[in-house]
């Protein structure tokens, strides 16, 4: 019954996963990418 509750939660943590993983490879772009937003 709640199997769609389930999954969409699965989703949305593999989708946080991947996100961290992108800022923590690109770390450094963004660092430049706020030092500009910043200025």
């Amino acid at each position: 019954m709640n199997n769609l509750c389930v999954d969409s939660m699965l989703f949305l943590i593999a989708l946080f996963w991947l996100f961290i993983r992108i800022i923590f490879s690109n770390i450094d772009m963004l660092l430049f990418v706020f030092i500009v937003i910043s200025i």
